[in-house]
């Protein structure tokens, strides 16, 4: 539990505020009126709702705020990196993952179209023209315009 303190508006747990106030006989359970004699306010959990703007932002806590007579977290919207330099390897990071995540698809579909070219190999026939354009389709999709973010996935021929 956090709570805070009426007087300088800090704010504490309840187990540091035992730790440093160990002369105190207090219940194991507090209580509204426990707080009241003791000078304080009980900080009740307040998340943001939603997500960041965008993935180079993240919520911060922001001081705190009486809302409907509790007293809550304030958050406020923040850039996730200080500089051009950490926004950029942050980006490069999140590029590299898109791609890495739409090579494994691309590779799983290969895989799952494997019994086409090995049915094709033990009855000594063709592999048809649409399978070989399917799996040249899948072979290509690194080169497509957009990748790794818009990915036109071939249909699997039927």
């Amino acid at each position: 539990m956090e709570i805070r303190n009426k007087n300088t508006g800090e704010i504490t747990t309840k187990a540091e505020f035992q730790n440093q106030n160990p002369e105190l006989d207090l219940p194991r359970v507090w209580t509204d009126e426990t707080l009241n004699v003791i000078g304080y306010d009980e900080l009740h959990p307040y998340a943001p709702t939603g997500l960041p703007s965008s993935s180079l932002k993240e919520w911060v806590r922001d001081g705190v705020t009486l809302m409907d007579g509790k007293w809550v977290y304030k958050w406020q919207e923040v850039d996730l990196y200080d500089t051009p330099a950490k926004e950029a390897a942050h980006l490069a990071r999140e590029e590299k993952a898109f791609a890495e995540g739409a090579r494994r698809r691309r590779n799983d579909q290969l895989r799952t179209s494997d019994w086409v070219v090995i049915k094709s190999q033990e009855d000594g026939s063709a592999v048809s023209e649409i399978w070989k354009v399917y799996r040249q389709s899948l072979r290509n999709v690194p080169s497509q315009e957009g990748f790794p973010r818009t990915i036109i996935w071939p249909d699997v021929p039927s």
